[in-house]
């Protein structure tokens, strides 16, 4: 069983919404509020293991978006699959700040369109 919470309100917990459910283009896979009603952006990531310093993949989009709104959290959840996951709230503001490397991993690689109009007439 799921169990909603949003800081002791009832009245917000409600209104939590999974958005990654209907899409994966928003850039967060949660909609969550503060006590004070204002918005919170969860991300969510997860390791099997308990080294938190194995880190984690972030898109571009996820990037783009925890860059332009101000309330965007990271939950990385540990020990995911273990009888005791433990989940570690990272503000993503505070990221800049701290003690976390950003590597680029992957490209994207689109076929350019005089080669898509070939193969589509062959």
């Amino acid at each position: 069983m799921s169990q909603r919470t949003s800081k002791g309100r009832a009245d917000l917990a409600k209104k939590i919404e999974h958005i990654s459910q209907e899409s994966d283009r928003e850039g967060y896979d949660i909609l969550s509020y503060d006590k004070d009603g204002s918005l919170r952006y969860i991300e969510v990531k997860s390791t099997t293991v308990k080294d938190l310093r194995r880190g984690f993949y972030m898109t571009h989009n996820e990037l783009e978006k925890a860059d332009s709104l101000s309330n965007y959290y990271i939950y990385f959840v540990f020990s995911a699959t273990s009888k005791t996951p433990k989940i570690l709230p990272i503000k993503y503001s505070e990221i800049k700040r701290a003690d976390y490397s950003f590597q680029p991993v992957t490209y994207h690689v689109t076929l350019l369109s005089h080669l898509t109009t070939e193969f589509e007439t062959a």
